[in-house]
Formats: C-alpha cells, structure tokens, sequence
C-alpha cells in the first residue's frame, strides 16, 4: 500500500498543495531569468569586486600553490623505466577525416621525437633541493611544493608546478627529487638523494 502511495505522489502530474481545503499548482522559479535578472542586476562595483577577489585568489594560489601530498624524501639512489607506449582506443581522424590513428594501434611518442628536456621534480622550499636544480640550469624545473613565482625570480630561471599532482600521478612518482630522461624508446626516472 505504501509503495502505491508513494508511486502515486511521485508521478502525479501537476502536483498539487493542498491548505485550508483550497489546492494550488506548485511552481517552480525560471533558474534560467532568475540567473538572467541577477546578472543585469549586478552594479559595476560589484564587478569590480568580484574581479578583485578572483585575481587575489590566482595571485596567492600561484605565489603558495597547494603542496603535492604523498612523496618522501629519496634517501637513495634508484631508477626504473617508464614506457610512454599506449594503445589507440578508438579511430582518430583529422578534419578532413584522413585517419592519423586506427583503433588498436600502439604509439610510442618517443619514436617521433629527438631529444627531450629532462624533468626535475623537487621541492622549492627545500635549499638542498633547489641546490641541487641550480646544478642542472638546462633542465626544466617543477616544483611540488613551494612557491614557483618566488623561485623563478630569484634564480632566473622558469620555474612549473605540479598543480593537483598530475604528472607525479602520471609518472608514479614517489620520491623526490627526481629527474626524468630520455633513454631510447623509454624514459628513465631517477630519484636522487641530495641532502647535505
């Protein structure tokens, strides 16, 4: 009985609201013009603000952008090899529709390319860290904590971060520092330890 009810109250079309004996048909506000009537509503102070508070939010995210969480400190040497080969998972065509990738096909992206500049993964609030990138002025730089503005202008040098861990994901980092390298058809990751 109480599924048939609650059957009945859900598909009831229209829905009603009952008060005092008298019904009344359930309206719903338009969320399309109540969001048209708020954003003509909007004064140029408001923008103004608005606009204040996004870029003090993208100033102070890239000066102290949020630390990638889980990596330890290398305390020995170690490399292994990580092998960028994936498999197409469906027909890629351009424009035209000339195909570029058949479904099935395996693409190493190390093949198509000559040399590739090294990666090192450090931390910028760590001086044995940042020691150690000075050491390496050719390689590019990605910090996983500390601040990448701050670094950049005093070493001269540009400076990346690792926002929300997507390469340390990519790679499976664990450790840090690392460098990563081109060796063949593979890459080579290395995690060296460069405490003092």
């Amino acid at each position: 009985m109480f599924k048939a009810l609650l059957l009945f109250m859900l598909t009831a079309a229209p829905l009603i609201f009952a008060v005092d004996g008298h019904t009344f048909n359930i309206e719903e506000e338009d969320m399309a013009q109540a969001i048209f009537e708020r954003l003509t509503s909007i004064t140029e102070r408001e923008v103004e603000e608005l606009r204040l508070k996004a870029q003090e939010k993208i100033m102070t995210e890239a000066k102290a952008p949020s630390a990638v969480r889980g990596l330890r400190e290398a305390t020995e040497y170690a490399a292994y090899y990580f092998d960028p080969t994936y498999m197409v998972k469906e027909e890629i065509t351009d424009l035209t529709g000339n195909v570029i990738a058949y479904k099935g096909q395996t693409i190493n992206p190390l093949k198509s390319i000559g040399s590739l500049q090294e990666l090192l993964f450090f931390d910028g609030d760590n001086p044995d860290h940042v020691k150690w990138a000075k050491e390496h002025p050719e390689a590019k730089w990605i910090l996983v904590k500390g601040s990448p503005i701050e670094l950049e202008e005093e070493s001269i040098h540009p400076v990346f971060f690792d926002q929300g861990a997507a390469l340390c994901r990519f790679f499976g980092l664990e450790r840090i520092p690392t460098k990563i390298s081109k060796s063949g058809d593979r890459l080579i990751i290395e995690e060296i330890p460069c405490a003092s």
